[in-house]
């Protein structure tokens, strides 16, 4: 399928029941293949595959054109070297936010986005989770609990109340709702 357009490739391949993944579609520069032709594919030509196998197929970008790899997923040293190995030399800026479902440290994304057609070299931003958003933790001794739930809940954090009853001169029981008199932080955002 050497030198075929992925379109023209996939319609060959399908004949005999061989599929292309279009998810794992990578280009890169060429001034040996004509732009938007297939280099190679993987497996390699000549080796033997069965039906239903899918491949993998890298698209001449023309000279200097290459794809932006996926990194979503890798630890930021790993996702740093791919996008910086001499096949991409991209100039990378890594920029941090937080996410609730990625672990710190680990890639989010790039900008411009996995797959996108760029010069070899260009500008790519890094994106790197911080791990979840961080918030300072209010006073609240001396609050009804309405007022400790709706303040926390302003801040994206769910209250999980224990009742005690208290009796001391400090504190009397005589209270006409629960107060808040100490608390423990086990809050999770949202």
């Amino acid at each position: 399928v050497s030198t075929l357009t992925p379109e023209e490739a996939a319609a060959e391949l399908s004949k005999v029941g061989i599929t292309i993944d279009n998810t794992a579609v990578t280009t890169e520069e060429s001034a040996d293949v004509e732009e938007g032709r297939i280099i190679r594919t993987d497996p390699p030509a000549g080796t033997e595959v069965s039906q239903g196998d899918v491949i993998k197929i890298v698209v001449s970008g023309g000279p200097n054109d290459v794809s932006v790899p996926p990194v979503a997923g890798l630890v930021q040293e790993d996702a740093l070297s791919l996008l910086t190995r001499v096949e991409y030399a991209f100039d990378v800026r890594v920029m941090e936010e937080n996410s609730d479902t990625i672990a710190a440290g680990t890639a989010i994304r790039t900008d411009p986005v996995s797959g996108s057609i760029v010069q070899k070299g260009a500008p790519v931003v890094l994106y790197v989770s911080k791990g979840p958003e961080q918030v300072a933790m209010p006073a609240l001794v001396g609050l009804s609990e309405g007022q400790a739930r709706n303040l926390l809940a302003d801040l994206g954090l769910i209250a999980d109340v224990k009742y005690e009853v208290v009796r001391s001169e400090e504190h009397t029981s005589e209270l006409q709702s629960p107060y808040v008199i100490s608390y423990a932080v086990f809050c999770l955002k949202k």
